[in-house]
């Protein structure tokens, strides 16, 4: 027969084996709940698929600018651009769609369109942007420079799309198997636009690298060419 003190030991040893149990019980589910949030982790990251660059199809004329550096016939030519800008409107007054409101916007569309008008009538421009200036790069290093860029520029595509609306500040220009290439240069939005023998079929495309903005800058400094103004945003020189 067991006495008090018999049963009450037991009732301890009860309690605590009870109590292990559910502390290697609970244990054992904050293990799993960790296994859980780390194998769900590794499974979101699994999923998500890796930026990784494309080159140009052969046949556009980014992937014809491109394979077109490989045999450059005479000097590169370095642009400095000033992009188009647009006329500063004041507010337009009325609600929208009223008379008043209809006529400001009437105003506004003809001041545009005058303003784009008279941008190249006096200045030469590259398509649609005024030409600071240009200068012929010789030099061994400058000339490595710039190719670095156009090579970024060309030949990396990446995976995704930016809704960034290019502004050109910059063109390379060069002769290659007898066709005269513009490559316009757009570091803002990290954009690229060729044109082949002044047909401006490619439109833009987005880079995934660019090569060095303030290494041409730096050519365009050196012989005295002014560079354009960013309109937003940093402006890496």
């Amino acid at each position: 027969m067991i006495g008090v003190r018999g049963a009450c030991g037991l009732a301890m040893f009860g309690l605590m084996l009870s109590a292990v149990f559910f502390a290697g019980r609970a244990d054992a589910v904050e293990g799993n709940r960790e296994k859980f949030k780390v194998s769900k982790l590794v499974g979101e990251r699994g999923m998500e698929q890796p930026d990784v660059p494309q080159p140009p199809q052969r046949d556009s004329p980014r992937g014809r600018a491109l394979a077109a550096l490989a045999a450059i016939e005479g000097p590169l030519t370095l642009y400095s651009l000033q992009p188009f800008m647009p006329p500063t409107s004041p507010p337009r007054r009325g609600a929208y769609g009223s008379p008043e409101y209809i006529a400001a916007e009437k105003r506004d569309d003809e001041l545009w369109e005058r303003s784009q008008r008279e941008w190249c009538a006096r200045d030469d421009c590259l398509a649609s942007n005024k030409v600071l200036g240009k200068v012929a790069v010789n030099s061994k290093n400058d000339r490595a420079q710039v190719i670095k860029a156009l090579r970024e520029s060309l030949g990396k595509i990446p995976g995704y799309v930016s809704m960034c609306l290019p502004e050109y500040r910059h063109s390379v220009a060069f002769v290659s198997g007898g066709h005269y290439y513009d490559v316009l240069l757009c570091y803002q939005c990290g954009q690229v636009r060729v044109i082949i023998d002044g047909d401006d079929e490619g439109g833009n495309g987005q880079t995934y690298s660019m090569g060095s903005q303030a290494a041409l800058n730096a050519i365009l400094r050196k012989a005295g060419i002014p560079l354009a103004k960013a309109s937003w945003g940093p402006s890496k020189e």
